[in-house]
């Protein structure tokens, strides 16, 4: 099987999720949900940076995943350090 295929895939978002989310009527807040999301993504970069012998797309790919997921956080930072901007929707 391909590490890369969409089944991968799927199944690293589906955990990255916490499943209480999944649930009838639950409700998330949005920084539960995105330190949750993150610390997921962290812990299984650290668990593949491990990983010897071709895996290393897999790597890249949840890193990909990971570096695009704080990107919003770090423009966030960025616009609110430098410029003096705290845009918080």
């Amino acid at each position: 099987m391909n590490i890369l295929s969409a089944e991968f895939l799927l199944r690293i978002v589906h955990e990255a999720i916490p499943d209480v989310y999944f649930e009838f009527g639950a409700s998330v807040p949005a920084a539960d949900l995105a330190v949750h999301v993150l610390d997921y993504l962290h812990k299984k970069l650290e668990e593949m940076c491990l990983v010897q012998g071709g895996e290393e797309e897999a790597y890249l790919m949840v890193l990909y995943m990971y570096v695009g997921s704080l990107l919003p956080y770090i423009e966030g930072l960025d616009s609110w350090l430098f410029d003096g901007i705290l845009d918080d929707p």
